[in-house]
């Protein structure tokens, strides 16, 4: 896996291709592959051109070929529909009552999340730089990924269930040999009293625990 996004898009193209023709084969129906903008479906026609021409009954489109009015209501519709609540202050990201009633119940078919870090050490070069990312695609498991020099990302650990961002990064110290002693001082003023976000550690609170799995 590398670092360029036009990889993870190109990834992502070739996952709704696969699922378009499976759609075909099993129950005939017809599918057509939506893209945000004119520029991006452009850009996959020319490099998918062989794959959308062979399989029977795909099409491909963009949010522009729609009028905008029809767009914002569709959208408005399942805001209404599903009750979000956005505040003007945090456009976006969802209040928790969506996520524990809503959110919680999807099982996640295609995720990443990089994260880049620094760790200060004792020694030269006395600050560390790393980067990794959780990354899953269903039905496999879970992985923290480690990333490498040359900007691939290697799998240094998996589970069943996902991986909050705490235990991410503990996996990705550990790989890289800088992981303090369990119970430590030292453990405890870099990891904090909290090592989970409120998402990841209310399970009580969820309709579902999809979401983790």
């Amino acid at each position: 896996m590398h670092g360029s996004s036009d990889e993870f898009i190109d990834a992502n193209i070739q996952l709704a291709l696969t699922v378009a023709r499976k759609l075909k084969e099993l129950k005939g129906t017809r599918s057509c592959i939506v893209f945000p903008d004119q520029p991006e479906k452009r850009r996959a026609s020319q490099l998918f051109r062989t794959a959308i021409d062979t399989i029977e009954g795909v099409t491909v489109s963009s949010l522009d070929d729609v009028p905008t009015g029809a767009v914002n209501n569709f959208f408005k519709s399942i805001r209404n529909t599903l009750d979000f609540d956005f505040s003007d202050d945090n456009e976006g990201f969802p209040p928790k009552d969506l996520h524990y009633r809503f959110l919680s119940q999807f099982t996640p078919v295609f995720y990443i999340r990089q994260r880049d870090y620094s760790k200060t050490v004792a020694v030269a070069p006395y600050i560390v730089n790393y980067s990794g990312a959780v990354f899953r695609r269903y039905p496999g498991p879970w992985q923290v990924m480690l990333k490498q020099a040359d900007g691939s990302y290697a799998c240094v650990a998996e589970s069943e269930a996902r991986f909050t961002l705490g235990q991410a990064k503990e996996e990705l110290l550990r790989v890289i040999g800088l992981q303090e002693e369990e119970g430590s001082s030292l453990e405890f003023l870099r990891r904090g009293y909290k090592n989970a976000t409120w998402w990841e550690e209310n399970v009580d609170e969820e309709k579902s625990s999809a979401w983790r799995t």
